[in-house]
């Protein structure tokens, strides 16, 4: 009976902590070894899927402190979600076979030359600003 009744908390803090985890890795791991497809479903199937039924599970019962920490947390998976389109389009087969790119983008957005390396991270390409450019990246 208790066990039952914790499994919407295990489940909530089970999806935060491996959404704070792979958002941590995809961020600050190489770019180009994220698999875009694979994180775009794992975002939207695993995370932002399972934080909606929680949501609904928490104001069932009237839950309203699970529900604002719910809340956060799909906000946090959508604000991460508005920033896959860099992944999706710098991980492409082109780029990577093909590092003349790196330089066009370079030179379009008006960064330092961007090396396509195990140092480039989102993290990075974030500072740059890259995400101000989705148009010219396209």
């Amino acid at each position: 009976m208790v066990e039952d009744g914790f499994k919407p908390y295990y489940r909530m803090w089970s999806t935060a902590m491996k959404f704070d985890y792979e958002k941590s890795n995809t961020t600050n791991g190489p770019l180009l070894k994220n698999n875009f497809s694979q994180l775009e479903k794992q975002v939207n199937r695993e995370f932002l899927k399972e934080t909606i039924e929680l949501t609904k599970e928490f104001d069932n019962l009237n839950n309203d402190d699970a529900s604002k920490v719910l809340t956060e947390l799909k906000e946090d998976i959508e604000k991460f979600r508005e920033k896959l389109w860099l992944i999706e389009l710098l991980t492409t087969e082109a780029l990577i076979k093909k590092p003349h790119y790196w330089k066009e983008i370079s030179e379009t957005c008006k960064v330092d030359r961007i090396e396509p390396n195990d140092e480039l991270t989102l993290k990075v390409v974030l500072e740059l600003g890259l995400e101000n450019y989705k148009e010219d990246i396209e």
